[in-house]
């Protein structure tokens, strides 16, 4: 990866508009590495903005907000990035162009190169010039090391986003990793507060808790091989007047159950469509969703699914038992 990162720097160094782009249905890894990279670029005099097809989840949106400042205003949609012309497009987080919120083929020129920055065991490695390392946990990692390898340190802005990455893709802390301990001493060391911010990141708003309590109430186990899961449905979103974002949390509170050594958590996107996310500490779950078409990491991934509850339950359980 060493040599690819030198690469990295030296298009970037040569690229004067760039543009930053990430995964679909955005979380806080990419989007937090998205914000560090535009700052660190920024202080190089670059012209950059972060394109998304959809806005930054309600859930983050507030504390990333009061971190970037009038920064925001640089997160711009498709519509707006056509004026654009980017002699590099930096996409993070994404394992292939089909996993953008947008079609990158929309903003590509004759000349424009594709950077590819990415921590995914399934990367397809479909940039020009490709940074992928599966063996870290979140992929701020890898910027952290790019802006370090262009002569740029953490301040306490990037730092605080740099932690909310990676309590984000280790579902809150949750998910051990030999790096983590060295990056949060980076985090520290440039004058982040991690207690505050896990403060921040824990708030909820009401509707949050009524959504929860239908969904932890559903909560089912088998028997002999520790898997839990749980459901919810468009009509729970409805009479909780909650939103798709509000389903974050639950995963992570799933992690905390006990006897779960497997778990998933089905979310009813249309009639007889389900977006799974599924988490295990004992089984190679990328390899699960990739049965359904999805993707992800070795303890946590996520997929689509189609079927009634009942089919599509049966369906993920018999690949998890296996």
């Amino acid at each position: 990866m060493e040599l690819n990162l030198s690469r990295g720097v030296d298009i970037i160094k040569k690229s004067k508009n760039i543009i930053i782009a990430f995964h679909k249905r955005p979380d806080g890894d990419c989007l937090a590495s998205a914000w560090i990279l535009l700052m660190g670029l920024k202080s190089l005099n670059k012209k950059c903005v972060i394109v998304s097809s959809e806005e930054q989840p309600q859930y983050l949106d507030s504390i990333i907000n009061n971190i970037i400042g009038k920064k925001k205003e640089l997160f711009i949609s498709l519509k707006r990035s056509k004026s654009f012309k980017p002699d590099l497009i930096i996409v993070l987080d994404a394992s292939n162009p089909e996993r953008l919120n947008f079609n990158l083929k929309t903003l590509l020129l004759k000349k424009t190169i594709i950077l590819n920055i990415d921590h995914h065991e399934d990367n397809t490695n479909f940039g020009n010039i490709n940074i992928v390392d599966p063996s870290l946990p979140a992929v701020s990692i890898i910027i952290v090391n790019l802006l370090k390898k262009m002569g740029i340190n953490l301040n306490k802005k990037m730092a605080e986003l740099f932690f909310i990455s990676i309590y984000s893709d280790t579902a809150g802390l949750t998910i051990s990793h030999p790096v983590i301990p060295r990056m949060l001493l980076k985090i520290i060391n440039a004058k982040a507060d991690p207690v505050k911010l896990i403060g921040l990141l824990r708030l909820k708003k009401l509707r949050v808790f009524h959504l929860e309590g239908r969904v932890f109430s559903r909560i089912k186990k088998t028997k002999k091989s520790n898997i839990v899961w749980t459901w919810a449905t468009q009509k729970d979103l409805k009479e909780c007047h909650a939103n798709y974002s509000d389903f974050e949390s639950i995963t992570e509170e799933l992690s905390r159950i006990v006897e779960a050594k497997t778990f998933f958590f089905m979310k009813e996107t249309a009639n007889k469509r389900w977006r799974v996310s599924i988490r295990s500490y004992n089984k190679n779950v990328r390899k699960i969703a990739a049965e359904f078409g999805g993707g992800g990491h070795r303890h946590a991934a996520g997929f689509d699914i189609s079927g009634t509850l009942n089919q599509a339950k049966q369906k993920i359980l018999q690949l998890c038992v296996k």
